[in-house]
């Protein structure tokens, strides 16, 4: 939608997979130039904005949804163990404050990683599309994330603050135990997102304060995820 409004063409979308979550993120290739770099900060920046509010409402609307099942609903719900919540630091604690009743002790995610949490399927579905919706707002190379980088920061700023981030992100992977989906994250990236970004036609006038507080409060949120 955003790429028909500004006037440039994209590529179908294609699924990313991963292991650990339903599917890693979607690619979208930029056909034909944009205009300027703040047409491309707002097609980068939609689809992650978007995607991380509707992830949010269907967690709290299933958590809510969780809390009026009775116990033999319960048992026929689908449950995630606690070591998956424990993955996003933002989205286990809503899951925890909310299950405890709002008392915030912290009673859920301190149990073993491996016991089951029932949960609504609304519940698992919004939690898992925080991850995905985070994990495409890291600022490597061609993802959403990385495109508002370029258009903040233009070309030669982007691929250095790119190279700081991954080489963040492979020592993160190193020293905690979040291997499973950093590292995959990592592996596909690799293949697919390889290829420089198509130039927009003014590379010259990077993206203004207005688009930097959007990056700045995405990227906060997908830290926090």
């Amino acid at each position: 939608f955003v790429a028909k409004k500004e006037g440039f063409k994209i590529t179908p979308p294609t699924v990313l997979p991963s292991a650990a979550l339903p599917f890693l993120s979607f690619q979208n290739r930029i056909k034909t130039s944009p205009k300027n770099l703040n047409q491309l900060f707002n097609f980068a920046s939609a689809g992650p904005a978007l995607g991380l509010i509707s992830s949010f409402t269907f967690l709290m609307v299933g958590l809510q949804m969780t809390l009026t099942m009775d116990a033999s609903q319960l048992q026929y719900a689908p449950s995630v163990p606690v070591g998956f919540l424990n993955l996003s630091s933002l989205g286990g604690n809503i899951v925890d404050y909310v299950l405890s009743g709002g008392t915030g002790d912290g009673i859920i995610l301190k149990q073993d990683p491996n016991t089951p949490i029932q949960l609504h399927p609304y519940a698992i579905g919004g939690f898992a599309g925080m991850m995905i919706n985070s994990l495409d707002l890291i600022p490597i190379a061609g993802t959403d994330g990385g495109r508002m980088s370029h258009a903040l920061l233009g070309r030669p700023g982007h691929l250095a603050f790119s190279s700081i981030i991954y080489g963040g992100l492979v020592l993160y992977t190193i020293f905690s135990g979040h291997t499973d989906i950093i590292l995959g994250y990592l592996f596909v990236n690799s293949f697919t997102q390889k290829d420089l970004e198509i130039p927009s036609r003014n590379e010259v006038d990077n993206a203004g304060l207005g688009q930097a507080t959007i990056a700045l409060i995405l990227w906060c949120i997908a830290i926090l995820t």
